[in-house]
């Protein structure tokens, strides 16, 4: 019977090499996973630039309503986005803030002569929507912004 008991304690459990086969098999495994949600990630944060831009193209449209027109660029250039944020907020009309880029280091644009407006974002992959906006070769003032793809546009 010890015999037995000594050859069944010798065969159960794994060796460390099945374990570390075993682990670079789910390595490989969850790489690949990572891999191919990249360009869905991309997408995802282009639907969120689309919308983003369309939040803040109502902010825009409740201050001309209240205001009479929209916010002029600052001398020198497209103003930047924090001074868009700061002229909506100090509007009073419930737009404390408005959205930023969901990826660090990337921003929107936003040009305007106080008449209408070009709202700017570049999407990171290839897209449908790129057909729906506004490009340079449209009849729409552009206030010196670049709107050809990959930059997705909107105004008014």
């Amino acid at each position: 019977m010890n015999v037995r008991m000594a050859n069944i304690s010798k065969i159960s459990g794994f060796t460390l090499i099945e374990i570390l086969i075993a682990m670079a098999v789910v390595a490989i495994l969850s790489a690949s996973v990572l891999i191919g949600l990249n360009p869905i990630r991309a997408q995802a944060r282009d639907a969120r630039r689309i919308s983003d831009l369309q939040q803040v193209r109502t902010g825009l449209e409740l201050h001309f309503a209240k205001v009479g027109g929209y916010p002029v660029v600052t001398v020198g250039g497209n103003q930047s986005w924090d001074d868009l944020e700061s002229a909506l907020s100090t509007a009073n009309i419930g737009v404390p803030r408005i959205p930023h880029d969901p990826q660090p280091g990337r921003t929107y644009e936003y040009s305007s002569d106080g008449n209408g407006y070009i709202l700017k974002t570049t999407f990171e992959s290839a897209s449908v929507n790129l057909n729906e906006d506004i490009d340079n070769n449209s009849n729409v003032p552009l206030y010196g912004l670049d709107c050809d793809d990959p930059a997705y546009c909107i105004s008014l």
